[in-house]
């Protein structure tokens, strides 16, 4: 059977690393991205490209190197983002608020798209983004990352309706204890009642890794009812084995979706 091939796209964050070693050891052929170039590779790769997703020209780059690189993804992961800029809207630099925008969203497009020609004929590929804080309620403080979460939420939901040869996933991890963190603690004031939380979060153990696998894994196996929509690790009865939660979206398309619904 030909291994299947997952790209990372962020595999030096702790989650792009975690998943990386998971699913080497499920005997997948792993392709990664990371940022910092010095940094010690908390990650395995078969192969792995330099991808800064705050320059265009360094995502044009890699974009380049994939297609040349000669294989087919049938996954494809972004573990890639940035909470910054930290504080209220209207007193941070705009400049730093699209810039924010363009890495948590318009830079993972952008490699989609250009990697789109190279996915899997032999499988059904997916794609998954991961969701953050903000999609029930406002995230004060944390705009720019929230906005653009949530319009990974709807491009999941709009690439699911015009491709149905492709699974698209949006997940919600829930509060997983990374290094992504440190730039609430480092933000202090400015990042208002979730200074608090993210210091009483520390001492909690959080979302577990194996968890957000295992749930990537669940979105797979069950895609024909789950693709297109955004789910929440922690909170969504995917572990039910008696399949609730897949009787309530076989019921409901609306369920797990952006919608105005009165």
């Amino acid at each position: 059977m030909k291994s299947k091939t997952v790209l990372i796209v962020g595999i030096n964050s702790d989650i792009g690393g975690f998943l990386s070693k998971r699913y080497k050891e499920d005997g997948w052929i792993v392709f990664g991205t990371y940022r910092k170039i010095y940094a010690p590779k908390n990650y395995y790769a078969d192969f792995d490209i330099h991808c800064d997703l705050s320059s265009k020209e360094s995502v044009e780059d890699c974009v380049r190197t994939l297609q040349k690189a000669n294989f087919a993804w049938d996954l494809v992961i972004y573990a890639s983002g940035t909470m910054e800029p930290i504080g209220k809207f209207f007193e941070v630099p705009i400049s730093e608020w699209s810039d924010s925008f363009h890495v948590n969203f318009s830079s993972p497009v952008h490699i989609l798209h250009g990697i789109w020609s190279i996915r899997s004929k032999y499988n059904k590929p997916s794609v998954v983004f991961f969701a953050g804080g903000g999609t029930n309620s406002s995230f004060d403080c944390y705009s720019a990352y929230c906005v653009s979460k949530i319009a990974l939420i709807k491009i999941t939901e709009l690439l699911d309706s015009e491709y149905s040869e492709c699974n698209f996933f949006s997940i919600g991890p829930g509060f997983v204890n990374t290094k992504i963190h440190e730039e609430t603690l480092n933000a202090r004031e400015r990042a208002g009642i979730n200074y608090n939380k993210t210091i009483d979060f520390q001492n909690t153990p959080g979302t577990a890794l194996e968890d957000i696998y295992l749930h990537i894994q669940w979105c797979i196996k069950n895609e024909l009812l789950v693709s297109g929509r955004n789910l929440s690790t922690v909170h969504d009865r995917w572990r039910d084995k008696k399949g609730t939660l897949l009787e309530t979206l076989t019921k409901n398309s609306n369920f797990f979706r952006l919608r105005r619904i009165q």
